[in-house]
């Protein structure tokens, strides 16, 4: 995995594959514009996030799917260290969290430091609840959906 040309890669349902592994090919794909993660219940650290925001600055769409997964299958996995990770994709225009743990904290961290990003699809991410900051700090992107709403 990894290479020079790469612009879209799908890993999805890839238990094999792990953080060490992922962030090392990852570093090997600089043209990369579109990453999805889907049911890679071993990717899924800060260090591997920031792999990506570094080694990959024109990723501009990016996916992370952990529905389907049990919470004790996603070893080492915290939601706070995830936000940072993806907060370091700073050319993002595109980013959908799929049952993810995410906190109104962790998001905002990722809002304010994605200033290109103009869609964000969130679904199952239980721990959101718009609330005025919230709000506020999702008022430049054109398309927001979470589901299910709190509000």
């Amino acid at each position: 995995m990894g290479s020079p040309s790469l612009k879209s890669l799908q890993l999805i349902s890839c238990p094999d594959v792990g953080n060490k592994g992922f962030a090392e090919a990852i570093k090997k794909s600089p043209l990369l514009e579109e990453l999805e993660l889907s049911r890679c219940s071993e990717v899924c650290t800060k260090v591997v996030f920031v792999a990506v925001g570094k080694s990959c600055p024109q990723l501009k769409h990016f996916k992370l799917n952990k529905l389907g997964l049990r919470h004790n299958d996603i070893r080492g996995c915290s939601d706070s260290g995830e936000a940072l990770g993806i907060a370091t994709m700073t050319e993002l225009r595109t980013l959908q969290l799929l049952g993810h743990e995410l906190t109104n904290e962790g998001l905002i961290v990722i809002l304010e430091n994605c200033p290109h990003l103009e869609s964000l699809y969130m679904h199952s991410c239980l721990n959101v609840e718009m609330d005025d900051t919230l709000r506020d700090a999702c008022a430049g992107i054109k398309t927001l959906s979470i589901w299910p709403q709190k509000w």
